[in-house]
């Protein structure tokens, strides 16, 4: 899909967009805890099928792609809830270098 393929009224779902922080215990260690980041719409599409990442990294099922407005302070790291479903974030594709939308290659936790 291309930028073009993409309008506001797709993104019809409101997702938690979420960041493993770690909260500090006072005595100097801390827990890792998953913290919002934002709540952006999204457009949420299953794959068709096994896609594999290459890009010198290890391979990964790619279960959905997930189309939002451009933002720059996401990553790979990251990860997005939609109501009871976690969907980790395997790549991030500004497309066409265009700033408009992202496609979030992702991975549905299942655990």
């Amino acid at each position: 899909m291309n930028r073009r393929d993409i309008h506001s009224g797709m993104l019809e779902h409101q997702v938690s967009l979420q960041r493993l922080t770690l909260v500090p215990d006072g005595v100097g260690g801390g827990t890792e805890h998953w913290t919002q980041i934002g709540t952006p719409w999204c457009c949420i599409l299953p794959a068709g099928g096994w896609e594999r990442l290459t890009s010198m990294k290890l391979e990964a099922e790619i279960t959905h792609s997930i189309y939002m407005r451009y933002r720059a302070d996401i990553h790979p790291r990251d990860r997005i809830v939609f109501r009871t479903r976690t969907f980790d974030i395997l790549s991030i594709i500004d497309l066409e270098e265009a700033k408009e939308f992202l496609e979030l290659k992702c991975e549905e936790d299942l655990d």
